[in-house]
């Protein structure tokens, strides 16, 4: 349907041309040109309104560039008349490029005129076999759904070690680089990589409490029971409670106490590069137990491989058992208070218990005092994270060829105020303490 409205501006033309033409006249020209709705006929139309001939009045002296000039004219009552070339542009409301850009570009009678643009690909497009293969190495990218927020979104996660959208990137131009295929641009692959699969990276956040978070979903929920509240109150004291005891035993000035606090490093894995092929590749676990002294700042770092043993009660047991029997060799330590997270099946476990029996009983020459605290989860804070903080900062962009170069990086990761102390564990260092449990629970 023709829908268009112009209103036609009164200026004066020195030929006089709106003398021959009236306001109808002008307006009916104006739809026969907008009802062609083609852009090769509206050229085909403007092509009859301008003729070129030799230019009769030449204003320079000598050769000119300039052979011919244009002259417009309208086809009225029959005839052709001439008018100025704003009196066209003013009547068909178009823009002066328009009528000259077709002028000039006219072409032979024999040639077809036909309209190409958009019709050709952009040189720049991506052929669908590099699409194609864009698909194919984002679908066999490790994506997860999410652990905490699956039942409420669809977004699937790339683990930690790909960093940001510029790493990945980064391995997918290598990717291409060693497979000889052609690589979009960062642009294109963005837009893929978040638009069409949506796909985000997951941050490590320290872990938050569930009862905490809990109650703060629903504090604003009138149906929340008092009981509830109660239950949360009483959650924060014991959390300032056992806070103040860490802080207490941190800050003590008695020589003959230590504090101590001890916990599992994340796995350790060889090779950690973020090659695409090293990532799918089968890789060896390293897992590092870490106690840290409060007061002597010292830190020792128990490593041992998943050849050894697994990262279960009985291997992080088997790791206090022997730092228990080295400090026993200092003779000025009388005390010693230990704080650990409370995971039931590493720290919480009988197996601890039984350990601690022992060496306070068969083992311990100079220790008399031993007690052990586990610190409500979500609210740990425990000045031996900031260990193993260190070592993933100094390792971060090191790269790891064997399993046998992590006690050196580790060592290296703290020079102030003296290295950290690294400490290989072999099969026999790991002793069952889940039956040594049983055994000791049956005597008399």
């Amino acid at each position: 349907m023709f829908n268009h409205v112009y209103v036609f501006k009164k200026k004066k033309c020195h030929n006089k041309c709106s003398d021959g033409f009236s306001e109808n006249d002008r307006h009916n020209i104006f739809n026969e040109f907008w009802k062609l709705c083609d852009k090769n006929r509206q050229r085909d139309f403007l092509l009859k309104c301008v003729k070129q001939v030799p230019v009769k009045r030449k204003r320079i002296i000598g050769p000119s560039r300039r052979k011919l000039t244009n002259t417009y004219f309208f086809i009225h009552n029959n005839e052709e008349t001439e008018v100025f070339q704003q009196f066209i542009l003013t009547t068909l409301n178009i823009i002066q490029k328009m009528l000259s850009y077709t002028a000039s570009n006219k072409l032979p009678i024999h040639v077809s005129s036909t309209d190409k643009r958009g019709k050709n690909s952009p040189p720049n497009k991506n052929d669908s076999t590099t699409i194609k293969q864009l698909d194919n190495f984002i679908q066999k990218l490790p994506a997860v759904s999410s652990h905490y927020c699956r039942a409420s979104t669809v977004k699937k996660y790339l683990p930690a070690e790909f960093q940001n959208i510029l790493r990945l990137y980064s391995i997918y131009k290598d990717h291409c680089q060693t497979k000889g295929h052609s690589a979009v641009s960062k642009y294109i692959f963005r837009n893929v990589f978040t638009k069409k699969y949506n796909i985000g990276f997951h941050l490590p956040k320290k872990d938050k409490c569930r009862i905490c978070t809990m109650y703060e979903n629903n504090k604003n929920d009138n149906t929340v029971e008092d009981i509830v509240k109660e239950n949360q109150e009483q959650h924060l004291k014991e959390k300032e409670e056992r806070k103040a005891m860490f802080l207490q035993h941190q800050n003590t000035e008695d020589k003959d106490s230590l504090c101590i606090s001890f916990d599992l490093q994340k796995v350790l894995n060889t090779p950690p590069g973020n090659n695409m092929n090293l990532y799918y590749s089968r890789k060896y676990s390293t897992y590092n137990c870490t106690v840290y002294e409060s007061k002597t700042r010292n830190s020792y770092c128990y490593l041992w491989g998943e050849a050894t043993g697994n990262r279960g009660c009985n291997e992080i047991v088997s790791c206090m058992y022997k730092y228990l029997l080295e400090i026993d060799t200092r003779e000025d330590i009388k005390s010693v208070f230990l704080f650990c997270d409370s995971c039931a099946g590493q720290n919480k476990t009988k197996a601890m218990f039984a350990m601690l029996h022992y060496v306070l009983k068969y083992k311990f020459s100079n220790i008399t005092d031993l007690k052990i605290t586990f610190l409500l989860s979500g609210h740990t804070y425990m000045p031996v994270d900031s260990i193993h903080a260190t070592i993933e900062r100094y390792v971060k962009k090191k790269t790891i060829w064997g399993p046998s170069e992590w006690p050196t990086l580790i060592r290296n990761a703290r020079m102030n105020p003296r290295p950290l102390e690294v400490i290989e564990l072999d099969s026999n260092d790991i002793l069952d303490w889940k039956d040594f449990y049983y055994y000791i629970s049956k005597q008399p």
